[in-house]
């Protein structure tokens, strides 16, 4: 199963014909974040509010009505993801989307919070659940992964926390200590797989932010908890 040292109850969806269709429903399940500090990036930060419970939302691949065949990456070195995130008071989501270029459909990936998060956590867990899935599914697979984001912040807190997060001491939201966690275990993995992280404009036509977009919304808006 996809993820599966994470997440063991999978929603599967994928886009067709412009509407996401489910594959597979399962039940909630509880989670939290751990706070244990991991180099290279120092964790002297106060963690997000407690997550009470989290519903998944998983691709299976094309064709399949469950999750346990993970998607293979095209037989190309590079890959675009798009991200976004979603948040009112009651409840936040996000979501990742990507186009296979063998079958020319796009996969999602998507998780709703019962708690009171922030659009900031929203938008960040976005970026981590798709370098998370980079990491189960494409070392060795791919070379070079850009992630596509609308949200500008999420961008620049990445960036500064990349750049000064160790020598300067400065504090940064969890989330976006572990992105930067994953992004240094992706580099120097076996097969080295870099990534970049990319400030795109929302709302203008790009399929797949629209795309990620809806199902974050989605996401947040059948949220049950």
């Amino acid at each position: 199963m996809i993820l599966t040292s994470l997440y063991r109850n999978p929603l599967a969806y994928v886009c067709e014909d412009g509407k996401w269709y489910i594959l597979l429903v399962l039940l909630s399940f509880p989670f939290s974040f751990s706070t244990q500090t991991a180099n290279p990036f120092d964790r002297h930060t106060a963690p997000p509010a407690t997550i009470n419970n989290i519903r998944t939302f998983e691709m299976a691949s094309h064709g399949t009505t469950t999750a346990s065949n993970p998607l293979s990456a095209p037989p190309f070195g590079d890959q675009v993801v798009y991200t976004d995130g979603s948040f009112d008071n009651s409840a936040a989501g996000c979501a990742f989307v990507f186009k296979d270029r063998t079958t020319e459909m796009w996969y999602g990936f998507a998780a709703s919070f019962g708690f009171e998060a922030s659009s900031k956590t929203a938008e960040l867990m976005g970026i981590k659940h798709a370098l998370l899935y980079a990491k189960d599914n494409w070392i060795g697979r791919v070379t070079e992964l850009e992630i596509r984001t609308d949200c500008r912040f999420a961008v620049g807190d990445i960036q500064h926390c990349w750049n000064h997060g160790v020598a300067r001491g400065w504090n940064h939201h969890l989330v976006t200590i572990e992105i930067c966690d994953l992004i240094d275990e992706l580099r120097n993995a076996a097969s080295p797989l870099m990534v970049s992280i990319q400030a795109i404009r929302g709302h203008s036509g790009i399929r797949g932010n629209d795309l990620a977009d809806e199902l974050a919304v989605t996401t947040r808006r059948t949220s049950i908890f």
